[in-house]
């Protein structure tokens, strides 16, 4: 996955599922994390406002913390 695919993936689950997204763009994060970098996580993070939507802070994303 590339960090753009990954930027349209968090768009759509936040347009299709509202608050409701926050399982799927945990998902997308973990997988981003997994195959880029953790800076990454915090790029898409930032960009797309997580933190204040969805209360997911950059560096604070840390994979299976349910």
């Amino acid at each position: 996955m590339t960090l753009d695919e990954a930027g349209k993936q968090i768009e759509s689950a936040i347009q299709m599922y509202g608050p409701a997204a926050v399982g799927i763009i945990d998902r997308i994060l973990g997988q981003v994390k997994s195959e880029i970098s953790q800076e990454a996580v915090d790029a898409l993070i930032e960009s797309h406002d997580l933190e204040l939507r969805y209360n997911i802070s950059p560096s604070g994303f840390d994979l299976g913390s349910d």
